[in-house]
């Protein structure tokens, strides 16, 4: 995805991550919970989810914090999974359900993947 297409899908999708462009370009995310427990707990459903991707996220935790890098490490870039797993990350962290039709992601997989990430993610909501 170009600049302008990664800014563009950001506003979009009112996403309030950061496009970061120095370096190895990624979207980025700086996550403040109540305590650890709930840092970690995001960590957990996310990571569940995002195994069932196939598409993990580069990121680091201090006890309420989370920051998180995004990118498509095969592509060296930002694609739509970016994005897909960024609204989840969204909606995991405010404890609210996510409807399949807001997973709308062109990618191969995504026809057989995107009703089994839902219930992943609403199953540990």
């Amino acid at each position: 995805m170009s600049a302008g297409q990664v800014e563009s899908a950001l506003h979009s999708c009112h996403l309030p991550w950061e496009h970061r462009a120095e370096g190895k370009e990624s979207l980025f995310r700086h996550f403040e919970f109540s305590d650890f427990t709930s840092a970690f707990g995001v960590m957990t459903v996310v990571g569940q989810v995002a195994e069932e991707m196939g598409h993990h996220p580069d990121w680091y935790n201090v006890y309420n914090q989370v920051k998180v890098n995004l990118n498509t490490h095969d592509v060296q870039g930002i694609t739509q999974k970016d994005f897909a797993l960024a609204m989840v990350m969204e909606h995991v962290a405010s404890q609210t359900a996510i409807e399949l039709s807001q997973l709308s992601v062109t990618h191969p997989l995504w026809p057989q993947q995107q009703e089994i990430l839902v219930k992943a993610i609403n199953a540990h909501l």
